[in-house]
């Protein structure tokens, strides 16, 4: 089970998780639409602001500081809060009579979904496997995972797999690669090759996943879901093509496709950015895509776990699944699933966003080939030819900034 303890309280922060939600929430009112109403923890920098401004991009003005909420209420007396849309990363506050409030079980919900433990104790119990070869879903013969609940377990564990082989830096020794149980976008990764790197492994926060990291990996992919209540599994007129494929082969399921994109990941196994095709994707994108379409079973049974935290919450809203390609050919179909609003996602609500804004507008937006999400350092540019680019967030912290693109 989880490490989680409900507490009824929402968890204290450090100073640089505080900075990375600050820096994160900028994402969320880059988002927004001008009647709705976005809270921070940190004002927004006037560089961000002027920036859109100069972008003629159209966001809310209705913004509250946390921390400033009763000062800042006054905004619910000034708009009809039933048309308005209250926006946080996050998303545990909620307007009720009383004014904004927050709601720890929302927070702990969300981080029983997000449990690495629980997911993939949820995966053993179903029997779910992580691999397609061949067109048939099998498990590869040399994929190990398992859960790691404390270091003198890790210890054991990792000294009778030296002692299996000849040499701490044997062919034989597989490496393996330790998740946290809660992360984002590969922070909280750690490789280990072998004795070598037992330094490493200091860094690790029990329980952990361990499992196979493959060094022929060659190809990653992001799926874009949206976990909706059954009353809602319908299709309308704006379902994207992925979408009709997918619920052509699959009815009554609450879970929707919307897009898959190609992930770029760095060395330090962080998200560096995606592109989603309009037209011309690659072969192998394709290909996924297909599996997917193919096999709309593998997602199905994702379901049911969303109904699994032993209370009356079902979770609604998006989820991001990642999975990658070896140099073999093999897939692995699921590395990682995330119930909440990805990077990716953004990218994807913003190109939807410019597509309605160039309807409001008469503007011809967002029609391109290809689009997507980088992370760069805040001299950076993008080394590939663009037709449009929009800095989505910046931090004073950190020399970082996320960049929405068109090409």
């Amino acid at each position: 089970m989880s490490s989680l303890v409900k507490t009824g309280q929402l968890p204290t922060l450090n100073r640089q998780k505080l900075n990375r939600n600050a820096f994160l929430e900028r994402l969320f009112l880059a988002l927004s639409l001008p009647d709705d109403i976005v809270l921070v923890s940190e004002p927004v920098p006037v560089k961000l602001l002027q920036h859109w401004k100069d972008k003629n991009w159209i966001h809310t003005n209705r913004i509250i500081n946390t921390k400033l909420i009763p000062e800042n209420e006054r905004i619910l007396n000034e708009v009809d809060t039933s048309q308005s849309e209250l926006i946080e990363f996050g998303g545990v506050r909620s307007i009720t009579n009383s004014g904004i409030e927050a709601d720890a079980s929302i927070w702990e919900a969300s981080a029983f979904w997000n449990s690495r433990v629980n997911q993939w104790n949820f995966s053993m119990e179903e029997s779910l496997d992580d691999f397609i070869e061949g067109g048939k879903i099998s498990l590869l013969e040399d994929m190990e995972i398992r859960t790691i609940q404390s270091v003198d377990d890790l210890q054991d564990i990792l000294s009778n797999k030296m002692d299996s082989t000849d040499s701490m830096d044997s062919a034989e020794l597989k490496p393996f690669l330790f998740k946290a149980e809660y992360s984002s976008s590969g922070r909280g990764h750690v490789l280990w090759r072998g004795a070598r790197d037992n330094h490493r492994l200091s860094k690790l926060e029990f329980p952990v996943v361990m499992e196979t990291f493959h060094e022929n990996r060659k190809h990653d992919f992001g799926v874009l879901l949206e976990f909706t209540s059954p009353e809602m599994n319908s299709v309308s007129s704006h379902n994207t093509l992925l979408e009709l494929e997918f619920q052509s082969t699959l009815s009554n399921s609450s879970v929707k496709l919307l897009g898959i994109s190609e992930m770029v990941i760095g060395k330090d196994f962080q998200f560096k950015g995606c592109t989603f095709y309009n037209a011309n994707s690659p072969e192998w994108l394709q290909n996924v895509r297909e599996l997917f379409t193919k096999n709309p079973g593998v997602l199905k049974n994702w379901e049911n776990f969303r109904y699994n935290t032993g209370d009356s919450t079902d979770y609604t809203g998006p989820a991001s699944w990642d999975g990658y390609l070896l140099e073999t050919g093999e897939i692995r179909l699921r590395s990682e699933i995330n119930f909440r609003m990805s990077l990716g996602r953004i990218a994807w609500e913003i190109h939807e966003k410019r597509k309605k804004l160039s309807e409001n507008h008469g503007e011809l937006l967002g029609s391109c080939d290809r689009f997507g999400i980088l992370i760069l350092h805040s001299k950076e540019k993008i080394d590939f030819s663009v037709q449009y680019e929009l800095t989505l967030t910046i931090s004073e912290s950190e020399p970082w900034r996320v960049v929405y693109w068109e090409g």
